[in-house]
């Protein structure tokens, strides 16, 4: 099964729940989200080295988008949080696989790795965001 990591769910979670409520504290995402603190730190760590959030210190603090949400792309959140994207190890690495030489769905999985690619970095957050909640008069 193809699924995305908890990693990159609570990512996309984190940052939908920045852009409706302005800023919040690591705590805050936590406890209203449901994801364990500890690692929802972390993540928020990697989304503000790759200037996806901004952080903010004080008794005011929290997290913010610094980008829009039509800017940050589905494809750079999971490249970000969990590194190149396939959908099977041996599109980039055919060392991989002991059946390479002999395998017959190689092209098959370029092509599948191909489109999830391409629609992965056409949808952007703003694109989920729209899905949850429609625009007015939509």
């Amino acid at each position: 099964m193809l699924k995305l990591t908890n990693k990159v769910e609570y990512g996309i979670r984190a940052l939908i729940r920045l852009y409706l409520n302005g800023h919040l504290t690591t705590k805050e995402l936590s406890n209203i989200e449901l994801i364990p603190e500890p690692f929802l730190e972390r993540i928020m760590i990697e989304l503000k080295n790759a200037g996806i959030v901004e952080g903010k210190r004080g008794p005011r603090g929290g997290y913010y988008l610094k980008k829009e949400p039509e800017e940050i792309k589905i494809l750079d959140l999971i490249e970000v949080l969990e590194g190149k994207f396939n959908v099977v190890k041996c599109i980039d690495d055919e060392s991989s696989c002991s059946f390479v030489s002999l395998c017959l769905m190689k092209g098959f999985w370029r092509k599948v790795n191909k489109q999830f690619y391409d629609f992965l970095s056409k949808t952007s957050l703003r694109d989920i965001i729209d899905e949850i909640m429609p625009p007015k008069g939509a």
